[in-house]
């Protein structure tokens, strides 16, 4: 499976959380993650990683699959 592919397939949830975390975050709030040294304060950047990797895609093979589309759309 190609990782378009993959990425259609989550898409929405992946959008869904980080929608979810935006408000919060307009609201006051921040998002952290627990670690050995205790709570680490996550920004939306380091949360979209993580879900990428949650969902196994790879964004660099992500990106060079889209660049190729539309390299292939253009001729």
């Amino acid at each position: 499976m190609t990782e378009l592919e993959q990425w259609g397939e989550c898409v929405e949830q992946f959008d869904s959380v980080v929608s979810a975390l935006e408000v919060l975050e307009d609201m006051g709030m921040r998002s952290c993650i627990l670690t050995k040294e205790g709570f680490v304060e996550q920004s939306l950047p380091e949360i979209s990683d993580m879900l990428y990797k949650y969902f196994g895609i790879d964004k660099m093979k992500l990106e060079a699959e889209r660049r190729a589309l539309l390299e292939k759309a253009k001729e």
